[in-house]
């Protein structure tokens, strides 16, 4: 969603935000105001992920570090790492799931026939 006000006032638009590695689904929606200091866009993530803002850094989806409010575009998909972390692939939750089952019937296989 984009909007522009025909009074001349500056373009507000959604990005969706993550934490950095987590399944890629969910996530946050920050209002971004075109010509917004890049440090109250991180201030917002950092709020609404719960991390702490003097470590946030965001990524697009590509693993693209961004740098400034100007590279964010509407609709965009980000990352947010924290600590210095570098960006980590997004997992897929249903990958997970079934690496977990495999594992539990795997375990559950020797645990019967040995």
């Amino acid at each position: 969603m984009e909007e522009r006000k025909d009074d001349g006032s500056a373009t507000r638009f959604r990005v969706q935000v993550q934490r950095n590695g987590g399944p890629q689904q969910g996530g946050k929606v920050v209002l971004v105001t075109e010509g917004q200091a890049y440090a109250l866009v991180l201030d917002a993530v950092a709020t609404k992920l719960g991390l702490d803002r003097a470590t946030v850094k965001l990524f697009t989806a590509e693993g693209g570090l961004v740098e400034d409010t100007d590279e964010l575009c509407p609709d965009d998909f980000l990352y947010a790492a924290h600590h210095g972390e570098s960006f980590g692939q997004p997992t897929a939750a249903g990958s997970q799931v079934r690496y977990f089952l495999f594992v539990y019937i795997y375990l559950l296989f020797i645990y019967l026939y040995l």
